[in-house]
Parts: C-alpha cells; structure tokens; sequence
C-alpha cells in the first residue's frame, strides 16, 4: 500500500455517479488533454478498434469518470468514488448495465491509474456476513488530475444532471447484494433521502421549468421493478407533461390514479 492509497478513507465515499454530463468546451477540453496523453496502444484501447465514440464507448466512459471525479474534488478533495469492477457488475439487469455503463470502464480506470490520474484500492469481500458488508474498489483524482482540474472554471451546478429525465438515486452499497428498498438499513435510508434532496434542489436550479417531483420505489417484479438493486426514481414534474397529473403515483394502477 502506497501513501497515497493509505491517505484513502474508504468509507468517505459515494457510489460513480453516471448521470453528470456537459459539452462545455473547457470539459472537452480537459477530457482530450487527458486522452492525447495516453500513448497511441492506450487510446486504440480506449476508443476501440471500431473507432466508435457511442453512447457506451471508451472515450464515453473516460468522460463520464472524470466528469464524476469532477465534480467529487470540488465537493470535497478527500471524498472517493465506489466503482465495481466485478464481472457480475455489467450482467443484464445490473445497475451499471442498466446505465449503459460496460466493463471497458475498468480497462479506463486501470489506464488512468497507470498514468497516475487516480488514487485508488481496491474492494473487498466480507464471507463472514455472506457478502453483506462487501465494499466496491475506491478512486479519487490523483495530485495531477487535481491540477488538472484546477484550470477549470466550470461549476458542477452547470453540469447536466439529466434534470429532462428521471434521476435515479442509487445505495452506496454498490455491490448488487440488496436488491429491495425494505431491506436497507437506517443510515443507508438517511443517506438516501440527503441524495435525493440535493439532487432535487440542483434540478430546480438547472431548470426553472420543473414545478414538482414525483418520488417512487418499485419493490417486487409485480410491482415493475426489473433492476435488482434498491434505489429510488426522482422524476421531475412540468406543467402540461401529462394531460392529467392527478393522482401522480397511483397511475401505476390505472383504476386508481383519481378519486
């Protein structure tokens, strides 16, 4: 273990936040400085031999890292990013499959560790609890990502939170093994509820047409769940969005929705 990788407080984090996203000049900038870095194997293997930049390419998920690692060095420069690196993270109806995200991210990540961009350590399992206090890999910019992101002027409010979609906000228990929202524990459901109040408060700041929330947990596959890992949908509401906003979440049940 390395100083740096002793300076890591591993419990100090939150889970890769995949919903950030700007194409603002400065972060384009920044996200090909660090690319042209990379020597001509590490781009080939980062971009693909297709030469595709996709909704789920290489260079994609390098931007959605370092959008994410972004935006945790100006919240706090110690706070790290829970990532899983597992094989059975990117299976089908995982989170991070769910999200588009695929397992070139780690071929990413191990780059940047290589060029000394990211602090990291690795994850761990817990057999005696049978898995239900694992802990995903942590990473944080490094010093020279730092200075880095030291030239930007950007503020991570300016950074699209998909505030047109729905957010969806995930547990910090990253590693898939609580699949219901009813069996979270009382510190992950304050976490939860603190995440969702920020992430609203910076919707309403990005965008002044959102006039309401709507807040929902689907738990059971009879209740439409298809993601097995707990979390909520935080679901921006606009005026005319529906004909009729009535009943909000009871629409799940058409019959219901208003009286």
């Amino acid at each position: 273990m390395n100083e740096k990788t002793a300076q890591i407080d591993v419990n100090h984090s939150r889970p890769l936040d995949v919903h950030l996203w700007s194409d603002y000049a400065e972060i384009n900038d920044l996200v090909q400085s660090i690319f042209d870095s990379f020597s001509s194997e590490e781009k080939l293997k980062i971009k693909g031999r297709s030469n595709n930049r996709g909704r789920a390419s290489g260079f994609t998920h390098l931007k959605v890292l370092l959008i994410d690692l972004y935006v945790a060095w100006r919240t706090d420069p110690s706070l790290c990013i829970g990532v899983a690196r597992g094989n059975g993270a990117h299976t089908v109806n995982t989170r991070y499959n769910a999200l588009f995200i695929s397992p070139r991210i780690r071929d990413v990540i191990d780059l940047l560790i290589a060029n000394d961009y990211l602090d990291s350590i690795g994850g761990s399992y817990d057999r005696i609890a049978n898995g239900r206090n694992n802990r995903t890999s942590r990473i944080r910019a490094s010093e020279k990502l730092c200075e880095a992101f030291q030239g930007l002027t950007i503020e991570p409010y300016q950074l699209s939170l998909n505030h047109k979609q729905e957010c969806i906000v995930l547990t910090k228990d990253d590693t898939d093994e609580v699949a219901d929202y009813f069996d979270l524990y009382q510190p992950e459901l304050n976490a939860i509820h603190q995440m969702i109040t920020e992430q609203r408060r910076a919707i309403l700041h990005a965008d002044a047409t959102v006039l309401g929330f709507n807040v929902g947990v689907n738990s059971g596959s009879v209740a439409g769940q298809t993601i097995f890992h707990a979390h909520i949908h935080l679901m921006p509401r606009r005026e005319g969005d529906v004909v009729d906003p009535r009943g909000g979440v009871r629409g799940v049940i058409p019959r219901k929705q208003s009286y």
